[in-house]
C-alpha cells in the first residue's frame, strides 16, 4: 500500500525549515556584526578613521537587513 504525505504537513514542515533558515541567516549575520565592530574598534584605537568608516558601512548594512525587534533581541543574547 503506497501512502502519501497531506499537503498541509508538507507547508506546515516547509514553513518550519524557513524559520529555522531565516533564524540561522539572524544568527550569523549577528555574529559577523559582533566581529566587525571588533575590527572597527580596533582601527578606531589604531588611528585608521577610513576602514573604520568603511567597516560601519558594513555593519549598518547587516543591521538592516532584519527587523530592530528580533536584532535587538538576538545582540542581546550573543554579546557577552
Amino acid at each position: 500500500m503506497k501512502t502519501t504525505v497531506a499537503l498541509h504537513r508538507v507547508q506546515d514542515l516547509g514553513r518550519a525549515c524557513a524559520a529555522v533558515a531565516a533564524r540561522e541567516h539572524l544568527q550569523n549575520a549577528v555574529a559577523t556584526y559582533l566581529d566587525l565592530r571588533d575590527e572597527q574598534i580596533s582601527a578606531v584605537e589604531d588611528g585608521d578613521t577610513s576602514l573604520a568608516s568603511s567597516i560601519g558601512t558594513h555593519m549598518r548594512a547587516l543591521r538592516e537587513q532584519f527587523h530592530p525587534v528580533h536584532w535587538d533581541r538576538e545582540i542581546d543574547r550573543q554579546d557577552d
